[in-house]
This record gives C-alpha cells, structure tokens and sequence, in this order.
C-alpha cells in the first residue's frame, strides 16, 4: 500500500510533465516504468536520494524511447548529477523528449540555443522553442519568453507582449514572473 502511495505522490509532483497529452507519449510502460523509478531516486522522496541510480534508471528508460527518460537524462548531463556534465548529451536527450511534445524539454532546449551550451548560440531559435513551450502551459517557458519581448531577444522588442507572458507565468506562480512584472511596474 506504502509503494503505490509514493508512485501517486512522484506522479502528482511531476504531474507537468506526466500529464503530457497521451498522443504525445511513445506507449512504452516498460520505459514510463524506469522513469518512475528514477524519479524516486531522483527526488529522494521515497527512498534515499542517489542521482547516479536515478541517472541509470533515466538511461535505460530513455533507451526504451521513453518522453520522461529522456528529458531527466538530459537534465542529469546538464546539471552533472550521477553523469559526467556534458551540454551536447543534455542537448541530445532533450531534442529527443521535445521531439514526443515534452513541453519542459522544448524549454529546455531553448535554454541551451539561448546560453549556447551544446549548441551554437541562436537567440531566435532559442525563441521559437520557448514559444512552443509557453503555448503548452509551461510558465517556466512563459517566463523567458516573456524575457525575449521584452529585451528584443531572438524576436522584436515587444512590452506588451512581455507584460502578457510575464502575466501567464506569474499566475502560475512564477516568482521570476512576479519580479519581472514588479520591476515593469516600477518603471512606468
């Protein structure tokens, strides 16, 4: 009874990447499966952290084509935790996720084109892809997408356009957001 209720509680606390559309899902349970397990080990919620078992369980759940999988191990090579960092591994595992519709890997990705970690630099593809998250529901992505209108990034400067999505982000919670909207605010 104990384990179903910790796979209830990993599901809910990612439930923004769990909760995907199932067309935008590979159909693979083995490999949703191994997700599962790394997140537990991942979080440290249920059984004590260890990112390298995590990292192991994202591998192999990502090998079997899983979205979640493969976005976890591109966060693991990202951040160095239970793999070695390496920005073109992140880069390649979130290109695979973003690709089955993972709107926290489209950000991601995003993210890499922005900073030109894995990627050549590109502020309007780092844009584009921050769009395609943001219009998913992703206030993360709402977030620096409204970064973009706002300081002319890979998009022309737009501060109406940055209002809304810092608004979209922020009503999710978004403390960047909020911060972003007050400094707007103090500036008018």
């Amino acid at each position: 009874m104990q384990r179903y209720l910790a796979i209830i509680i990993l599901i809910f606390i990612c439930s923004e990447i769990l909760a995907q559309p199932e067309n935008s899902i590979k159909n693979n349970g083995e490999g949703k499966n191994l997700a599962i397990e790394g997140l537990k080990y991942y979080n440290g919620r249920v059984v004590p952290k260890n990112v390298q078992i995590a990292a192991d369980y994202f591998s192999r759940s990502a090998a079997a084509g899983d979205m979640v999988g493969e976005y976890f191990l591109g966060l693991c090579y990202y951040n160095g935790e239970g793999v070695q960092q390496n920005y073109q591994e992140a880069f390649k595992w979130y290109g695979k996720s973003a690709s089955q519709g993972c709107a926290q890997a489209l950000c991601e990705l995003g993210y890499c084109y922005y900073m030109g970690q894995g990627v050549t630099s590109d502020s309007h593809k780092a844009f584009e892809l921050y769009e395609q998250s943001a219009n998913k529901g992703y206030a993360k992505a709402q977030y620096y997408l409204g970064d973009c209108y706002f300081n002319g990034e890979g998009v022309n400067a737009d501060e109406s356009k940055a209002r809304y999505w810092y608004h979209k982000a922020a009503d999710q919670g978004n403390e960047d957001a909020k911060e972003a909207l007050v400094r707007l605010l103090e500036e008018q």
